[in-house]
């Protein structure tokens, strides 16, 4: 047996004592420990990790007596006690866990409830946070933060918007429900991960980790009392509640950049809810969040060319490539790569990918048709392929298997923002500045398009910017409107104009503009980066065929164990929610939406309302969001969709 690391984290987990390396999530522990199953779903089935980034809750677990925590995005810490299976999934609750009952968005499902505070602030552990409320505790007020620029999301997009934005002397918060900076794509560092890292720790720009958006209210609270004729008119920015690692806070911005990235698209099939079935995208963040795959059996199937990337990391981690099947025919994967000599980096990188899993076959036209497992225990041990022709099958002790990307819209829409496209081309329309069609309100990354790392980071840039100097403006007639009412209102009045002024200079002192040349060479960059994403998106469509995989019995809602057969073809979503509850469980149809998009052709979006995750009710009450959030008021109309230009 190998000798335990020095710096090893010990913790108990179902009774067994387990060390892992620092800085590993609970998913990836138990993966490492042979724990495959993480709780039982309403119907009795064990269900495993799917997406590896808290979209589908289906990691849930207990966590020193704290129910319903999703294991992907928690880290481990010394002592720490895990329960599985019926343990998590049970309704039973302790008088202690009671005083941390969550409330689900609205129409959401009441069993299982939401996950309680997480345990960590950032990736260190904070005592006391993880633990339910007790009964009859005091709840302090949120706190406030103000800033310049807020932006929500940590990946690439993100912290390009955030290095921008402060460089040119804005204050900025950045926002994620990650222990860390980088999204998924950088959740373990790369070199140019390190740089712009670095580039933000050096920015003064402020990281709020494990930062969970549950509602935003366009408009902010100006940060320098405004004269008295303007004190009712609407600001442009936002103001966001936040559930910050179990407390309540809210952040009231001038401007806001979303840059929430996207999620997998997973389409139901017999066996895809077996554990040890994940995402493509799953697989490669429980490997990069310490999860164990040597000697492992592993296909890999789906679309896009992340089936690259995942594959090569995997078997450089030492597990066996049996196949990676892509859906898209042949001839389409051969025209999109004969169009990669525009972008040789990508080019190389594809290569490069390749020859890491050169071994195993890369078959086009090929898709998984089902899973199953024939062991005693009850996870996949092997896939069914077919390339309409002919079917066989494949062992394996894990499947990954997604159908490319789709964009993560919910806050942008809350917001109001327009968007154009439809189904999974569904995007949030942006100007040339990467604004909205809500002031104040900027976009960037994957919710406007799916397009890769250099457009995220391009995209992100560009909304930064202007973010920063459009807030900037605000502020200086902020100071202005200040130093008018100091004129009427006497010392008290001229001494917070004189402090907000103070403010203002530092802020220009701290950076400048950039020129307008680097701008406009930036949309160059981003126009000539998108004729790429389409190309993408052309070459890798879901084929037809792939709408017959689910059988009659197949639950297309993971929440609340929904088959398909329940599922009439002429409602629409709104009746699907009311007769059968799909889409209303904890990942609010974030799963099952947009593969009942492609299977029912299901279009039009139903409407987004807050709180837009499960929330405790201490955070609610501390927010003072408790009463908006129920009231049962009708949300704003969600502006139509529109064709892109």
């Amino acid at each position: 047996m190998r000798p335990e690391p020095a710096e090893a984290i010990g913790l108990r987990v179902d009774g067994r004592s387990i060390a892992v390396a620092p800085g590993t999530t609970v998913a990836a522990a138990l993966w490492s420990a042979g724990i495959f199953s993480c709780r039982t779903s309403l119907s009795g089935e064990p269900r495993g990790p799917v997406c590896g980034m808290g979209i589908c809750f289906e990691c849930r677990v207990t966590v020193d007596g704290v129910p319903h925590q999703r294991a992907c995005l928690l880290p481990c810490a010394q002592g720490m006690v895990v329960e599985t299976g019926l343990a998590s999934a049970s309704p039973g609750r302790t008088a202690a866990a009671l005083g941390a009952a969550a409330v689900t968005p609205p129409g959401a499902a009441a069993t299982p409830p939401g996950p309680a505070a997480p345990a960590f602030l950032g990736t260190a552990a904070v005592p006391g946070v993880g633990r339910a409320v007790a009964a009859g505790e005091a709840l302090s007020a949120a706190a406030t933060i103000r800033t310049d620029v807020a932006v929500v999301g940590a990946g690439p997009a993100g912290l390009a918007a955030a290095c921008r934005a402060a460089e040119a002397g804005a204050s900025v918060v950045m926002l994620d429900e990650a222990p860390a900076p980088g999204g998924q794509v950088w959740r373990r560092p790369t070199r140019l991960a390190r740089a712009w890292s670095e580039r933000f720790a050096a920015s003064g720009a402020r990281f709020l980790a494990r930062a969970t958006v549950i509602d935003a209210l366009p408009g902010a609270v100006a940060l320098a009392p405004p004269p008295a004729s303007a004190a009712n008119a609407a600001a442009p920015g936002a103001t966001l509640l936040v559930d910050h690692a179990g407390r309540g806070l809210r952040v009231e911005a001038r401007r806001l950049v979303i840059a929430t990235g996207a999620r997998e698209r997973f389409l139901p099939f017999p066996g895809w809810t077996l554990p040890n079935a994940v995402g493509v995208g799953g697989a490669q963040a429980l490997l990069k969040s310490g999860a164990a795959v040597s000697g492992r059996r592993v296909v890999i199937a789906g679309s896009g060319p992340l089936l690259l990337p995942v594959a090569a990391a995997l078997a450089r981690a030492g597990a066996r490539i049996a196949l990676v099947a892509e859906q898209a025919p042949a001839r389409a994967v051969a025209r999109f790569a004969a169009g990669l000599w525009r972008h040789p980096r990508l080019l190389a990188q594809a290569v490069r990918y390749r020859a890491a899993f050169w071994r195993a076959p890369y078959r086009c036209g090929v898709w998984v048709s089902a899973a199953c497992g024939d062991g005693p225990t009850p996870e996949v041990r092997e896939a069914t392929l077919t390339d309409g022709r002919r079917s066989w099958r494949e062992r394996c002790d894990l499947l990954a298997c997604a159908f490319g990307l789709v964009p993560n819209l919910r806050l942008a829409r809350l917001l109001g923002c327009a968007t154009c496209g439809s189904g999974g081309r569904r995007v949030v329309r942006v100007d040339g500045l990467q604004e909205t069609s809500v002031p104040g309100v900027y976009c960037a990354g994957e919710p406007t398009g799916i397009g890769g790392l250099e457009l995220a980071l391009l995209t992100g840039q560009i909304a930064g910017i202007a973010a920063a100097s459009a807030a900037r403006a605000a502020g200086a007639g902020e100071v202005a409107g200040a130093a008018g009412t100091a004129t009427a209102g006497g010392a008290a009045a001229a001494s917070r104009a004189a402090a907000a002024s103070r403010a203002a200079g530092a802020s220009r002192a701290a950076g400048a503009a950039p020129p307008a040349r680097e701008l406009a060479s930036l949309q160059r960059r981003r126009d000539r980066r998108r004729g790429y994403a389409a190309a993408l998106d052309r070459a890798f469509q879901p084929r037809s065929e792939l709408q017959g995989l689910a059988a009659a019995e197949t639950f297309v809602c993971r929440c609340e164990d929904v088959p398909l057969g329940r599922l009439d073809p002429a409602w629409s979503p709104r009746q699907a929610k009311l007769f059968t509850r799909a889409g209303m469980g904890p990942c609010q149809g974030r799963v099952c939406g947009p593969a009942l998009e492609l299977l029912r052709g299901w279009d039009e979006p139903d409407t987004v309302r807050a709180p837009l995750e499960p929330v405790p009710l201490a955070i609610l009450a501390s927010l003072g969001a408790e009463e908006a959030s129920t009231s049962g008021a009708a949300p704003a109309p969600t502006p139509p969709a529109e064709v892109c230009s």
